[in-house]
């Protein structure tokens, strides 16, 4: 099913868009959403349960950036997770936030999208009350490895 939405995006993306020479730019825009959303559950890389709470909980409000339109963020996820030390977060999920900051600053761009948006779906979910952690975590996209 279609829904037909509105939505205003700077001079700079409209003209992007219409570089592809389509005459509709919702065509344009659900190709390529369609298209990160492949490379994004592609590249999104395998972790722990408690890697994806500790990355979460570094994060926490990472998705209102999007909904603010600021500048994105997401190749600082790794600094947010690298600050949290100070804030007992090894203890709290039994992982070493600086093996694990430095793990998250190596990986591509694709891989730290992937990441930034399963903490942000994580957050944004209508399921945050209702579901255990690692149920709520498969059901934003994240792939979680065996200890």
């Amino acid at each position: 099913m279609v829904k037909r939405n509105s939505i205003c995006f700077p001079d700079h993306l409209g003209a992007y868009l219409r570089s592809f020479g389509e005459n509709s730019l919702s065509g344009s825009v659900s190709t390529l959403l369609d298209r990160y959303i492949g490379i994004t559950q592609d590249a999104c890389p395998e972790l722990t349960e408690a890697e994806w709470c500790a990355i979460c909980d570094a994060n926490n409000g990472c998705g209102v950036w999007l909904s603010a339109g600021g500048p994105d963020q997401y190749q600082s996820l790794w600094a947010n997770v690298y600050d949290s030390g100070q804030n007992g977060i090894d203890e709290k999920w039994g992982i070493d936030h600086k093996k694990l900051a430095e793990r998250l600053r190596n990986m591509a761009p694709a891989q730290k999208a992937a990441v930034w948006d399963v903490a942000a779906r994580f957050w944004a979910s209508p399921q945050l009350n209702e579901l255990g952690t690692a149920d709520l975590l498969k059901s934003v996209g994240a792939k979680i490895s065996k200890e």
